[in-house]
């Protein structure tokens, strides 16, 4: 595995929704900033998505960064101004080193 932690160049904020409920029983879905991440951003091709069995018209991406064993699917990744749902968190290479995220638009 041959990483290179200085293409960890974007500046992503992980955050999740709160739990928290108003006055009339509802959850209020307010933002809980956790962490802003250096990671690298890659979009998934034709190719990645037919082989991980994914459909071409949703929008998946990948960011690569340092491990943090607080990121979890469930949480959110604003990047650019897009937000993305974390659906899957990998140990890349379960060394705890690195970590790989992938995340679909929305």
């Amino acid at each position: 595995m041959n990483i290179d932690p200085g293409k960890f160049n974007k500046k992503i904020t992980v955050y999740e929704k709160s739990d928290k409920k108003d006055s009339e029983g509802f959850r209020t879905g307010e933002r809980i900033n956790i962490k802003n991440v250096w990671a690298s951003f890659k979009r998934l091709s034709g190719s990645e998505k037919m082989q991980a069995g994914i459909d071409l018209a949703e929008e998946k991406v990948r960011f690569l960064c340092r491990y943090r064993s607080w990121i979890h699917a469930g949480m959110f990744i604003e990047y650019s101004g897009t937000v993305y749902n974390i659906i899957f968190v990998n140990d890349y290479g379960d060394d705890h080193r690195y970590m790989e995220v992938i995340a679909e638009k929305g």
